[in-house]
């Protein structure tokens, strides 16, 4: 009788170790499929940062470089925003904090007027991209 208790033990752990595993491999891979997507939008706004803080003390210098660069970021965070509904499947705390991102990103309109318009000084707008970029970050906690 105790070799049938002990295999019965045996299975039980073993499901549970093959759940957990499970479970470990699928949000590592919900993870892997956002931190993409995310983390071009997280070079580009860095870049597009750089480019703003640039603008404002030259506009005729930097004005064509800011403008191409908010076409490449615009289509990272057009790839951020519709992660949630592309099909992409993720535990309930992953998509959560992935939809949190994308609503932060639609700041970035604010942002890039106070540029445009000059309303917004250089650390204001580095302030403002870095609490985008932060937020990012935010998502892959070490």
């Amino acid at each position: 009788m105790p070799s049938v208790t002990l295999v019965a033990l045996w299975l039980a752990s073993s499901a549970q170790l093959y759940t957990d595993w499970q479970t470990q491999k699928d949000r590592n891979a919900a993870s892997n499929a956002a931190a993409r997507p995310i983390m071009a939008a997280f070079f580009d706004l860095q870049e597009e940062r750089r480019l703003s803080g640039a603008e404002l003390a030259d506009p005729e210098g930097y004005r064509k470089a800011l403008r191409a660069q908010r076409v490449r970021t615009d289509a990272d965070v057009t790839n951020v925003q519709g992660l949630p509904d592309s099909g992409w499947r993720a535990p309930d705390d992953i998509r959560a904090n992935v939809v949190q991102v994308g609503r932060n990103l639609r700041k970035l309109a604010d942002y890039r007027s106070g540029v445009d318009q000059r309303t917004a000084s250089q650390q204001q707008t580095f302030d403002r991209y870095t609490s985008l970029i932060s937020g990012q970050l935010n998502l892959f906690p070490l």
